[in-house]
């Protein structure tokens, strides 16, 4: 564990499909943009983290960012960088990293497909998947031709090693990591040493909420975002069942 090392997890903003839950329906997910709303609040949390690393900007710290290399992930961090140079003292050096371990969970089969259909059209698969939830929760239930969270648990812990990389090599002692909602957790979870009943229990964050973990700790958010999807109400990431 890299000890003194920050990490901000920035869930992406508001894409298409969180406005417009019928874009799954049309679109690849990998190809989901960001909404109109979705690139102001990414200015807006980059404006946050600049206010956050001042010290570390105003001292030339390399920051080191990890991206999902969705369009609305990259999209989100293009305006993350927007809001940070709009009032950062100095130009920021950044390490930017695509890491395909930083993906969507993939829906497999029931990508793109509305709740109330899943049973008509895959009732075969449905049955099954829900007699997994039922067993022990969305944690263990892998989609069909998809993934469960701990698929996505495990892909995310490989990717560390890059961090960990970074922090050796290039003396990077702040990481930012632009995820997606489920992916976001798992990465808390696997680098805090959680279980799968936090994760199972936890909530997804709200669109460009920014969560610190400094020196192996879990901070809490230190920037809520301004979504209107409220996880405490809407069980969906993305257009998408979930918790």
């Amino acid at each position: 564990m890299a000890k003194d090392l920050s990490i901000y997890l920035v869930r992406h903003g508001e894409s298409e499909a969180n406005a417009d839950k019928t874009v799954n329906a049309v679109k690849a997910d990998h190809l989901v943009d960001l909404s109109a709303a979705g690139k102001d609040q990414a200015v807006e949390a980059g404006v946050r983290l600049a206010e956050l690393l001042t010290p570390a900007l105003q001292r030339g710290e390399a920051i080191a960012a990890y991206i999902s290399p969705y369009a609305r992930t990259r999209q989100t961090w293009a305006y993350l960088k927007t809001g940070i140079q709009s009032v950062a003292v100095s130009a920021p050096r950044f390490y930017e990293r695509e890491s395909i371990h930083l993906r969507e969970l993939e829906f497999g089969l029931f990508d793109g497909v509305p709740d109330e259909e899943l049973p008509r059209m895959f009732p075969v698969e449905h049955r099954h998947y829900e007699k997994l939830k039922s067993a022990g929760g969305e944690y263990y239930a892998r989609m069909p031709c998809g993934e469960s969270r701990c698929d996505v648990a495990q892909r995310v812990h490989q990717g560390f090693g890059s961090i960990h990389r970074d922090y050796e090599r290039h003396g990077v002692r702040h990481a930012v990591i632009v995820s997606h909602g489920v992916t976001v957790r798992a990465f808390a979870m696997m680098w805090l040493g959680l279980t799968p009943e936090w994760m199972e229990a936890e909530r997804n964050p709200l669109n460009c909420s920014i969560r610190l973990l400094l020196a192996g700790k879990d901070i809490g958010y230190v920037h809520n975002g301004r979504s209107g999807h409220n996880p405490a109400r809407d069980r969906r990431e993305d257009g998408r069942i979930d918790t």
